[in-house]
């Protein structure tokens, strides 16, 4: 769910003497010294054995298999959970019985064992009911509500997630009631209850602010900007993103400032900030480099590139642009290192450097063919890099070429049914055949476009492609007929408030 999974060091049960690696062992794993945490409980254990006190055996397993967790190490810390869960079985103790198993639910839902996961943890919350141990109880509903929420039952999350959040306000544990409500928030926005959860979020955050947790508040409202869009709330959610990253980047956590800064550029595309967009993406660029994250990185170095390109900064898109196809390459998703290199040659072709334009639009039109077989067929981004390439190359006064590329454009974007790409590379299409000669076919080409653009309900785009036609139908000595298709597109400019 984002947050990690509920964890606590199990107090230990009351041992004699020589036990005294097992408060050491939690001690070591509370401050991040989980390979030393480790060899403390295993030593432990050993001395648990010997003196054949089941018990402590058990506790010590528990917390064994809690560093073994934090290490990543899930099948042997299933293996120990179990081996804890059957001593509490034998014993009949219930208590350990409940903590083993919710634990052993945290170990499954994080190797993808998640129905297993939902039973050991519906388990521990029954064994938990009337124990008088509230603190386990609520966090064994919260790690229900997460299980819950990976299997998608999200109604059933939320009633889990609501009584951990009232258990948690009755021992007035405010820490424990933070991390309940942003558990109880996601829950909320996968079950569409966006506004409810909007406002536990805002909750939590105030409780994560009062107690100083600097990177939990910016989490918090990492998650809160999300459900805000959600809400249409756009405003509110460029605030509270960027507060969130900023608490991310004073807390040192480079890759949660990370996935703030990616919400925080979908809310400032949404809003239309530009500005603040790009220097959204920089430092996004920035913080997925620094984590190694090159999927999010090349994304991100895409959409810095593509807005520099829209603003008008052809020069400055070029790096980036040339950075994430590349990384694209790397990572073998040659549908974005398609498209990164369409943008790329058109950014080319705007700067004036024609020839770099066309030897990239060329490399990109072909781009698919790297994943075999299976990616022979043309996509959404190989029809954009060849219309991009049939438009340099007309401008370049290379009218055969382009219309080659072109026609090919025009049949991939029929064939995916993409109508809009498909009017763009007709109009382009029409262009070349009349500066050819081949009025019939550009006629054709304009008159087949504007229908698209019709059909899509775009005015201008309609009124720009029976211009055309008009222009076409003049040079074709039809005059009358030129006249009545341009009246038509001025009646469109018109009606869509056109000059």
């Amino acid at each position: 769910m984002g947050e990690k999974a509920t964890r606590r060091p199990t107090e230990p049960a009351p041992t004699p003497r020589p036990f005294t690696g097992q408060p050491l062992g939690v001690a070591q794993r509370g401050i991040g010294q989980c390979e030393d945490a480790i060899a403390t409980q295993r030593r432990t254990l050993e001395q648990c054995r010997l003196f054949k006190n089941r018990t402590a055996e058990a506790t010590t397993l528990i917390n064994l298999g809690n560093s073994l967790s934090e290490m990543e190490q899930f099948d042997e810390a299933i293996a120990v959970r179990e081996e804890s869960l059957a001593i509490g079985r034998a014993l009949e103790e219930p208590l350990i019985q409940a903590q083993a198993l919710d634990n052993l639910g945290v170990d499954l839902r994080l190797t993808g064992r998640t129905g297993d996961a939902v039973k050991a943890h519906t388990e521990a919350v029954s064994m938990l009911r009337d124990s008088g141990q509230q603190h386990l109880q609520a966090a064994a509903l919260a790690n229900l509500a997460g299980a819950l929420w990976m299997a998608r039952e999200f109604q059933k999350a939320v009633t889990a997630g609501r009584t951990s959040v009232e258990l948690y306000r009755d021992l007035g544990n405010r820490y424990g009631e933070a991390g309940a409500l942003v558990n109880l928030g996601l829950c909320l926005q996968s079950a569409r209850q966006p506004h409810e959860a909007a406002g536990h979020l805002l909750r939590a955050r105030e409780l994560y602010r009062e107690a100083g947790k600097k990177r939990s508040e910016g989490q918090t409202l990492s998650r809160l900007g999300g459900v805000l869009m959600e809400c249409g709330r756009g405003g509110e959610a460029v605030g509270a993103l960027h507060d969130a990253t900023a608490l991310l980047a004073r807390a040192g956590d480079r890759k949660g400032e990370a996935d703030a800064l990616t919400l925080l550029i979908a809310a400032l595309e949404e809003a239309g900030e530009s500005e603040s967009l790009i220097s959204a993406l920089v430092r996004a660029v920035a913080a997925n480099r620094e984590v190694g994250n090159d999927e999010a990185l090349a994304h991100q170095l895409y959409s810095l590139g593509l807005h520099l390109y829209e603003a008008g900064g052809f020069e400055a898109a070029v790096e980036p642009l040339t950075e994430s196809a590349m990384l694209a390459d790397q990572i073998n998703d040659h549908e974005a290192e398609t498209e990164a290199l369409a943008i790329l040659g058109m950014a080319l072709a705007d700067a004036g450097r024609t020839d770099e334009a066309i030897q990239t639009l060329k490399q990109a039109s072909e781009t698919h063919l790297k994943a075999g077989e299976a990616g022979d067929a043309e996509t959404t981004a190989s029809a954009m890099a060849h219309a991009a390439l049939g438009n340099v190359l007309s401008e370049s006064q290379r009218f055969h070429e382009a219309m080659q590329v072109l026609e090919r454009a025009v049949a991939t974007y029929h064939e995916l049914g993409d109508a809009n790409g498909e009017a763009n590379a007709l109009t382009w299409l029409g262009l070349a055949l009349g500066e050819t000669g081949r009025l019939i076919d550009a006629a054709n080409a304009h008159g087949r476009a504007a229908t698209r653009y019709n059909s899509l309900a775009d005015k201008e785009g309609t009124a720009g492609a029976l211009s055309n036609l008009s222009s076409i139908l003049m040079a074709m000595g039809r005059r009358e007929e030129a006249f009545r298709v341009l009246l038509r597109a001025s009646a469109l400019w018109s009606a869509g408030d056109k000059p």
